[in-house]
């Protein structure tokens, strides 16, 4: 997980009415605990048209995942040439779930 990823996600709990308390101890959970690896970004790509989204492939790259699952239409709908120069599957939760076996 990447530091702008963070942000986004404690940006994102603040947008749909989650209270300061609950995001601060989101925020301390992720800072504190083990459970994260933080990552540095290199370069972001530019595949995504929500120039946004480049962050979370960057992440995805940097951490060496397999997959990317997700909602977004925009990384979604990256077209398969420009998935091709990514290591990492980008899927559906159903997508992951079914490739993983559940």
């Amino acid at each position: 997980m990447s530091g702008e990823i963070i942000a986004e996600y404690l940006e994102i709990l603040e947008r749909v009415g989650i209270g300061e308390k609950r995001i601060e101890r989101f925020e301390e959970v992720l800072e504190t605990f083990g459970i994260v690896s933080k990552l540095s970004l290199g370069k972001l790509p530019t595949e995504s048209r929500d120039v946004d989204d480049n962050v979370m492939l960057a992440t995805a790259l940097a951490g060496k995942a397999q997959f990317l699952v997700t909602l977004d239409k925009d990384l979604l709908h990256i077209s398969e040439s420009d998935k091709k120069k990514f290591k990492f599957s980008i899927v559906t939760p159903v997508e992951f779930l079914n490739a993983i076996g559940e």
